[in-house]
């Protein structure tokens, strides 16, 4: 009787040895919390896209989708709207690359037209804000060729734009 209360204090050892390893392995190893991602319009707080501006209290939307002006008709004509712009640009290899388990919000769209010698460009711009935790983690531009639908990315930069 003594024998089997051994293997039944070392059976009880193993057991709670592989429990401890699992708690162990999840809380080391879990997969890592996502947070929200927002687009094409977000609503953020007013400090993540002002500067000088502190107040987390007053939250803003994003800004700059009236003055895309006739590349927004060029994307109607096109059958596109800002939507697939967003889809574009959040589902781009760069950005998928550079957005891993982070979260984001559009703090604004503009619109930008190089002109060269024998060539124009056409580009919608997005502006995302990375972050992490709930707080922002960095900054992202985003341009949308309008001509060729393809997507280049600017950043990760570690700072917003306006902190300088």
């Amino acid at each position: 009787m003594n024998r089997l209360a051994r293997s039944d204090v070392l059976y009880a050892g193993i057991v709670a040895v592989v429990v401890l390893l699992v708690i162990i392995s999840s809380t080391f190893f879990s997969a890592p919390v996502t947070d929200k991602r927002s687009g094409p319009i977000s609503t953020f707080p007013q400090s993540w896209a002002m500067c000088g501006v502190q107040s987390t209290l007053t939250n803003v939307t994003t800004t700059g989708t009236d003055s895309l002006g006739y590349l927004a008709n060029i994307l109607t004509h096109r059958g596109e709207n800002l939507t697939y712009v967003y889809r574009a640009i959040t589902t781009s290899p760069d950005f998928v690359i550079h957005t891993q388990n982070l979260g984001w919000v559009v703090i604004d769209w503009s619109g930008l037209e190089v002109t060269g010698l024998n060539e124009s460009y056409l580009f919608i711009d997005g502006g995302f804000v990375l972050t992490k935790g709930g707080v922002p983690s960095g900054y992202i531009q985003a341009d949308y060729d309008l001509f060729t639908g393809n997507v280049s990315i600017i950043g990760p930069l570690v700072k917003l734009p306006c902190m300088g």
